[in-house]
């Protein structure tokens, strides 16, 4: 991409959401130099609201383009836009997704098979032993594990996804540069050294505050084919991604608990009203994500075109066959014979209409 230090430096003055993102990329064609420059009757043209005009035509420039790039190479993260291959396919379909984020680590796990994990920041022991009891042998398939590395069950749930060598991705309500709370950090840096990955919206040294949380939470729920709540208060963050996964048409599952603990509360007005299924074993939720019968991808040998395919069947639970053919640009034949030697080798269910993850 041309002129990234001025995208950068933009998206510190603007919050560049996905929906200011394609509005200035389209009118300036992609030259974020020029956007920068650009004079206020310029964005005028853009379709932009006048409030968006004025935010960043009256905020005060903190840090020179230059000087954001400088930060973001240090912080060892590289920028992902919307329009980059490595974007999420899952957030294309999130409300208010991001125009820029910024990863540290494996991108590639950010469109595997995801799991988020999430709960009390004081867990307790039964939240514990839900993870080592219930979610261990869905971890052990080596599905994506996404988290927030918060204290408590998301930073035991990065834990245990470690444990089984499960990938596992961390989403930060601060900047891309530090972990948050500092505590985590140690743990942080064992996600990455694993094959792990790092994900922020936020440029480096932004401090986090109590509103960029709630902002991260969609970002996880967004992430994943299905949200489990461990454990949670009545108002608490994790409701909070549980209700955005639902917004997403993602599955939600809570863990019901002692009726007399808030940590449990929230959970159990979840599945009273509906909103989350009662996560009582791993079967159920194995089955749900068709993962009860699979063998691990980790120990099967694949071809760099069957990983492709993997990669495709990866992002939602079936395909008809029509729909799958239509992701690829080559003959027919060799995506049915690509196909045959996946379902010989175990990864996949072809039942003549509709392709399954085995």
């Amino acid at each position: 991409m041309k002129h990234v230090p001025y995208l950068l430096a933009l998206h510190r003055r603007l919050n560049l959401t996905r929906r200011r993102y394609e509005k200035l990329n389209t009118f300036f064609e992609g030259d974020w130099q020029k956007v920068y420059q650009a004079r206020l009757a310029d964005w005028q043209q853009t379709g932009l609201d006048k409030g968006t005009l004025e935010k960043f035509f009256s905020s005060k420039e903190t840090k020179s383009p230059s000087q954001e790039y400088d930060l973001l190479q240090a912080a060892g993260a590289q920028v992902i836009t919307c329009e980059n291959e490595g974007y999420p396919d899952l957030w294309h379909n999130v409300a208010q997704s991001p125009g820029v984020f910024f990863c540290k680590g494996d991108g590639e796990n950010l469109n595997q098979k995801t799991i988020a994990v999430v709960g009390a920041r004081k867990i307790t022991d039964y939240g514990r032993q839900v993870l080592q009891k219930v979610l261990r042998p869905v971890f052990e398939k080596r599905l994506t594990v996404v988290s927030g590395l918060a204290y408590g069950v998301d930073a035991a749930a990065h834990q245990l996804a470690l444990t089984c060598e499960a990938p596992t991705v961390a989403i930060l309500g601060n900047g891309i540069n530090e972990i948050y709370p500092k505590n985590n950090a140690p743990l942080g840096e064992k996600i990455l050294a694993a094959g792990g990955t790092i994900v922020s919206e936020y440029l480096p040294e932004t401090e986090a505050r109590p509103e960029y949380f709630p902002q991260r939470n969609r970002l996880v729920a967004g992430l994943a084919q299905a949200t489990v709540v461990v454990e949670g208060a009545l108002k608490s963050g994790s409701l909070i991604t549980a209700r955005l996964a639902n917004d997403f048409g993602r599955e939600v599952w809570a863990v019901p608990g002692d009726i007399f603990r808030s940590n449990s509360a929230g959970c159990n007005q979840l599945v009273l009203q509906g909103e989350a299924a009662p996560l009582l074993e791993a079967k159920g939720l194995l089955e749900s994500l068709n993962l009860d019968k699979t063998t691990l991808l980790q120990k099967i040998d694949l071809s760099l075109f069957e990983r492709q395919l993997v990669k495709i069947l990866k992002q939602k639970n079936h395909w008809d066959i029509e729909d799958f053919t239509a992701q690829f640009s080559v003959p027919a034949a060799e995506i049915s014979s690509g196909l045959t030697m996946l379902e010989l080798k175990g990864v996949l269910k072809n039942t003549g209409q509709i392709i399954y993850l085995a």
